[in-house]
Order: C-alpha cells, then structure tokens, then sequence
C-alpha cells in the first residue's frame, strides 16, 4: 500500500474547502483565536511512528501559521491511563482552553486542529445550526481485524464511513481518544481520576474480567453521564489514517483491497494449519498402526 491517499472528487472539494476557510487574514485569524489555548496531549512509549511524527510536524507549523497557540505534550509511560490524566492535569494548570489527544498511531491533516476549534468556536457563537459541540473527535478503523470504526452511533452500533460520505459533523454514543478534542470548561464538572479504566459486572455480580473498559471510554462515559454530547467530524475522519497491521484511512481505494488480502491470508494460513494438521495426524495413526500390521503377521506364520 503506498503511502499516499486516493480521495474522491467530492472529498477534495471538501478538503479545499477546509483549505480555503485556513486562508482568512493574518488580523480576523488573530482575533478569531486570540482567545484559544490548545494543549496538543500525545501519550506513548519511548518510541512514536515516523509518519505520525512528520503529520505533527505538519500541523504544528500550519497551526501556529494562523495565529493558534498550541502547547505541544508528550507523555511517556506504559500506564496510559496514568498519562492522560497528568496530562489533563497540565492543561489545566497551564490554562489552557481545550486539550486535544492524538495517540502516536495517527496520521492526520495539517489543518487537523484548526478544523476542531473552528467547530467548537463556530457552533457556540450559533454560526453552525449543531447545538455548541465541546467534545470533537475523529474516527478511525480499528489497528486489527476485525477493522471497525472505533467510535459507535447514537443506537450503539460502530459507525459506518463510506469513501464518498457527505455528512458533516454528527452527534454520537462513544468514541476514542485517538484523536479527540475537548473543551476544557467540562473537566471542571469531574473530579480526578478522569481516566480510570473499569470492569462491568458479570451475571454473578462480580467484575467480569473479560470485559474491560479502557480508560479512554471511562472518561466519554462519565461526561455523558453529566448530559455532555460527544460528536464525531466525518469529513476529518475521512482524511485521518490509523497505523496498525496496515496504515487505515477511510478513503482509500487500498483500504477495501488490504482488508479483502489480509482476511485472504489469514483464511490461508488457516487453510495451511489445517492440511498440516490432518497431515501429522495421519502420519501419526499409520505409524503407530505399523507394529500391528507386524504382529499380525507373525501370528499368522
């Protein structure tokens, strides 16, 4: 799969679009955002993903370039839970007005931030018809077969994106923190730990341990819980890529086919396990029928 991504016609009139709402005057850009401080939270291990690297590098520039002030993050460590809630302590600390989580599995657009405050700015002013959104994120196909949508929709069930999607931004169930931005007024309403993954009950009403809930869906679930709304931007998850067996995007031609070849090569690896299988097992019953076929043959004589 190469590395570049096939966008449909409609998607690149989107995409410009977007572009073209980036270049309003350096004096409106200032004053639009003069108000707004993005703390830019990346938790990870010691090691981040070359193309999420040069995607970040990309926003950065391009967010700074229209007057955004960002505070860049990174957290390292192997409890990501912990991570992410000293980082959501930080932006508090430092003032900032919203923190937006992207994992060092993702590759995005330039104009990924920018995009999410404008939503955010847009809809609390009523330029948008959408209700003030304050909880924003972008959807992804899971890392591993099978390859879902990590966010669901309002009835539960994962979200479904089309190559040629032509909705905007929607109102969702749940949704990951892989690329997500919230506005920091609705941290107050929580108390610490924000992210603090669980158990459910089983039907003996003890934890069932095989069914955890991450520590990115903790904290979804308990601001819904306070009546916030999660919504998901579809033309930004559509042109944001998630690394894993192979590097995901929604709008890629390469995506049907990597799926269609992978689910091939694990259907023949299986096949193969099999045939080897069934191979030893009859190798094994004919050796061990041989010493019997002697036997025989000796009572006979």
């Amino acid at each position: 799969m190469n590395g570049r991504t096939k966008l449909t016609k409609n998607q690149k009139e989107k995409m410009e679009k977007l572009r073209g709402e980036a270049t309003l005057d350096a004096a409106k850009l200032r004053k639009k955002y003069e108000a707004v401080k993005v703390f830019v939270a990346i938790p990870s291990g010691t090691m981040v993903h070359a193309d999420f690297a040069m995607a970040l590098a990309a926003m950065a520039n391009h967010t700074t370039s229209v007057s955004l002030r960002i505070a860049l993050n990174n957290t390292k460590g192997a409890e990501i839970a912990h991570s992410r809630n000293m980082q959501l302590a930080q932006a508090e600390e430092m003032g900032a007005t919203h923190i937006v989580f992207i994992d060092s599995d993702m590759v995005f657009a330039p104009i990924t931030i920018q995009r999410m405050i404008d939503v955010m700015l847009d809809t609390a002013s009523g330029e948008q018809e959408l209700a003030p959104v304050k909880i924003l994120g972008a959807t992804v196909p899971k890392r591993r077969y099978p390859y879902h949508q990590v966010a669901k929709d309002l009835e539960g069930k994962r979200l479904s994106i089309q190559p040629n999607d032509q909705r905007g931004v929607i109102e969702i169930g749940e949704i990951g923190t892989g690329l997500l931005m919230i506005d920091m007024s609705v941290m107050k309403e929580l108390a610490q730990p924000y992210c603090s993954p669980f158990y459910r009950d089983g039907k003996n009403g003890k934890p069932d341990l095989m069914d955890r809930v991450s520590e990115d869906l903790s904290l979804i679930y308990k601001l819904k819980d306070l009546g916030h709304k999660i919504y998901c931007d579809i033309p930004l998850s559509v042109d944001t890529k998630h690394i894993g067996d192979v590097q995901f995007d929604n709008t890629s031609e390469d995506f049907f086919a990597d799926a269609i070849e992978l689910r091939r090569q694990k259907g023949q690896e299986m096949l193969n396990q099999f045939l080897k299988d069934g191979a030893e097992a009859k190798a094994k019953a004919e050796a061990m029928a041989k010493p019997n076929e002697m036997k025989e043959v000796k009572d006979v004589k």
